[in-house]
């Protein structure tokens, strides 16, 4: 490989890896201020509600996203 190939790999894969940290990063924060407005119980009921849709997302799909 080349000198500008490589620099081209390193830099796509910095970028994808920083996408990766900053969405991680923006789940984060997006708990910790649901948790904050919502307070304890509220956010029990909110994630106990998400992993319920969840489950029936998986469900609904069964496989066929290959």
């Amino acid at each position: 490989m080349d000198n500008g190939m490589v620099t081209r790999v390193v830099r796509n894969t910095l970028v994808i890896f920083s996408g990766q940290i900053l969405g991680r990063l923006l789940d984060l924060w997006a708990t910790l201020l649901i948790a904050n407005a919502y307070g304890e119980i509220g956010y029990g009921r909110f994630s106990f509600a998400i992993a319920f849709v969840g489950y029936f997302a998986i469900l609904t799909d069964l496989g066929f996203n290959m």
